[in-house]
């Protein structure tokens, strides 16, 4: 018992002892934390303030970069809200609004969508080309003045500056149905299809190529209608040169190969022609010094005794084309193969030569005498040799596409024109309602004065003596100058017209004499002239229109403006009072004129069904003063304006034929300038006049680019 007490008294010795030990170790290690804060330096302070001013900061900033990203993440939320909110307001609005479908993206195309209201209108382009193709340039581009992306803009960039609210559809229209109002449509180089519904269809495609059914045209000819054709006219040039400086070929096949063929003689293929001509005189000049001499340019035009002839006659004689192009007339081609041309002579008598006949025509150049006593005899088809080329490129004029065609198939009692769809002068096409055509695909059918030269000339005799007097045919251009647009040109020449109808000059005109004059009215502007300036002319008179155009709501608020007693008819003194509330005051005269003409019942009142009737009917009448402005958008017939003729000749020359009444022509500098400077204004975009701008520096101080690529 005593050892055990002994071992527990030891044990609590060595408990007792830990535990002061560790006691004491506590202390200590106390008073060295003690002694070491007693002995901390102000710079350790400092230290330590810094890093708990900066633990806040850190802290600070934490808490605003959250809240900075939570309220981005908020706002992009509720912008997404709000542009969704947006797109459905839109298209809530877009089915309230008439659907007007356009197809094509040229000139005529381009010109509407810039100027249609899409606040009243919901307006969708349909093209297969998603660029607009400045093409009064394409000939330059085709000979390496100015790039080809310089005379091209996007749709999409173009809408997005003139109209962002129209939408485009790349795709090409297959079909239209105008009954119920629908087009078919398939995406390029895919099987997608869609159709889409239209309130008013605006063709403005443009046409095709015309090529008489020519054998061989398509497959051995070059067109210049698009960027392909002048990459090709560009590569088929130098490919020519190319082939005929190699060792081995035959003076025969090098005398080919550097005959260049234009057919055709008008304003773009003598455009095209020049730049050729500059193109071959210069760059390809000094490339092959040995083959200058054997390059020719040939042009090719049947059934015309001058070039141009879309211009006056003036301009062609004052400037000929130049003596080292060959002109051939009066000749029909038959065929073309891969490396000549099969041609038919169709003048008067077998063998007469060309205007300007080349080195290899075989017949004397002195056409035989004709007795005046004789009638001319009857054209003839001679033969004569095939034409040997290296290109040739053909610019005989355009015939109307696929969908036109279709068109033009399903109204066929009304839709004459083998070329065009006929439209009357609010360019809207026959027998297809609601269908409208701008530019090259269509065409606009005139009255002609001579189908009714007799009764005109009846009601023009005011003294019945079977004369007309320089009074009475004055009266011609008062009475008829709405009916027959024609009349318009000849408006301020009537003394003109008289002296020069007067063939016998006894001061008056015989039936004969009026009849010759009606000739030569409708000779005038029966068809429109294939230019851009026609096309976008007529886009700008379409949008005005449509813009200004009233429906049938904007006709009743009108009608419950003028019915002051709201009896649902409209009495003579309403009328009266009405437009005058209007500010549209009208004599009683007037008055009585406006209710005889809209009172269809005969029962002396107008009722709202007469009115809505009688004023949309009035919209396209273009009446002017008084009662006759109730429209408010009088929509007149369309009427071309021919600003000026621009053709450019010559590298430093050119010719200019200014204004529909002016005959002056300017050449030299100063009129190269100036079309280069219309030319200029007519681009549509910033981008295009300093690409435009660069391509002229460059070409003139380093020479064209005639590169392939």
């Amino acid at each position: 018992m005593l050892s055990a007490l002994r071992f527990g008294i030891r044990d609590a010795s060595v408990v007792s002892r830990t535990i002061r030990t560790s006691r004491s170790q506590r202390s200590l290690a106390d008073g060295k934390e003690r002694l070491k804060a007693e002995s901390r330096t102000p710079f350790q302070d400092l230290r330590a303030y810094y890093r708990h001013q900066e633990s806040r900061r850190f802290k600070i900033k934490s808490f605003l970069v959250g809240l900075a990203v939570g309220g981005l993440f908020l706002t992009i939320v509720l912008w997404g809200a709000g542009a969704a909110t947006k797109a459905q307001n839109k298209a809530k609005a877009r089915k309230k609004k008439e659907r007007v479908v356009v197809l094509g993206s040229g000139w005529g195309g381009l010109s509407f969508v810039s100027a249609i209201d899409t606040n009243r209108y919901d307006v969708v382009v349909v093209s297969p080309r998603e660029h607009f193709l400045f093409s009064p340039w394409l000939a330059q581009a085709a000979v390496g003045i100015v790039n080809l992306s310089s005379i091209t803009e996007p749709i999409s960039r173009f809408l997005q500056r003139f109209n962002p609210d129209v939408r485009y559809y790349e795709a090409i229209c297959t079909d239209v149905d105008p009954a119920a109002h629908r087009i078919s449509c398939q995406v390029p180089g895919s099987h997608g299809e869609f159709t889409l519904d239209y309130d008013k269809l605006v063709l403005a495609v443009g046409s095709t190529n015309k090529t008489w059914g020519i054998k061989g045209v398509d497959a051995n000819c070059i067109f210049v209608k698009d960027i392909q054709d002048a990459r090709r006219i560009r590569h088929r040039v130098l490919e020519c040169f190319s082939v005929a400086s190699s060792p081995g070929i035959d003076d025969e096949t090098v005398s080919r190969l550097l005959r260049f063929v234009v057919v055709g003689a008008g304003p773009a293929s003598t455009i095209f022609a020049t730049q050729l001509k500059g193109m071959l005189n210069g760059e390809m000049k000094s490339r092959y010094p040995a083959l200058a001499d054997k390059v020719k340019v040939t042009f090719i035009e049947a059934g015309t005794d001058h070039i141009k002839n879309i211009y006056e006659r003036k301009i062609s004689h004052q400037f000929p084309p130049p003596e080292d192009v060959e002109i051939l007339r009066d000749l029909r081609i038959k065929e073309i193969t891969h490396d000549k041309i099969v041609l038919v002579d169709t003048d008067a008598g077998a063998g007469a030569p060309p205007a300007v006949a080349p080195s290899w025509w075989p017949f004397s150049t002195r056409a035989p005498a004709q007795d005046p006593a004789r009638p001319p005899p009857k054209p003839e088809e001679t033969n004569v040799p095939s034409l040997p080329y290296g290109m040739c490129v053909w610019m005989t004029g355009y015939g109307p596409n696929e969908l036109v065609e279709k068109l033009r198939r399903q109204r066929p009692a009304v839709q004459l024109n083998k070329y065009a769809l006929l439209t009357d002068d609010f360019l809207e096409a026959f027998g297809l309602p609601d269908v409208f055509a701008v530019g090259e695909c269509g065409t606009i059918d005139r009255a002609e004065l001579v189908s009714r030269w007799m009764d005109v000339f009846k009601s023009l005799d005011e003294n019945d003596d079977g004369f007309l007097d320089p009074r009475e045919l004055s009266l011609l251009f008062t009475k008829y100058r709405r009916q027959f647009p024609q009349l318009e040109e000849f408006a301020s020449k009537a003394e003109s017209l008289f002296a020069e109808g007067d063939v016998n000059h006894d001061g008056k005109l015989s039936v004969d004499e009026f009849q010759s004059i009606l000739h030569r009215v409708d000779a005038m502007l029966t068809t429109l002239p294939a230019t851009a300036e026609t096309a976008i002319q007529q886009g700008r008179y379409l949008a005005d229109s449509f813009n200004t155009r009233l429906e049938t709501a904007d006709v009743q608020k009108i009608f419950h403006e003028l019915d002051l007693d709201s009896s649902g008819f409209l009495e003579a003194l309403e009328v009266k009072e009405g437009l005058k509330k209007l500010h549209l005051p009208a004599s009683d005269e007037e008055v009585i004129e406006f209710i005889s003409m809209s009172d269809r019942d005969k029962d002396g009142r107008i009722s709202e069904k007469e009115f809505v009737q009688f004023v949309l009917a009035q919209q396209k009448q273009g009446y002017e003063g008084d009662w006759k402005r109730l429209s408010r958008a009088k929509i007149t017939p369309f009427r071309y304006q021919h600003l000026g003729g621009f053709e450019y000749v010559g590298y430093e020359n050119s010719i200019t034929q200014r204004g529909s009444k002016s005959e002056s022509v300017l050449d030299g500098w100063g009129a190269t300038w100036l079309w280069k400077s219309a030319m200029y204004s007519q681009l549509v975009s910033a981008r295009n006049r300093v690409k435009m701008s660069l391509d002229w520096a460059v070409s003139k101080v380093v020479g064209r680019d005639v590169s392939k690529d």
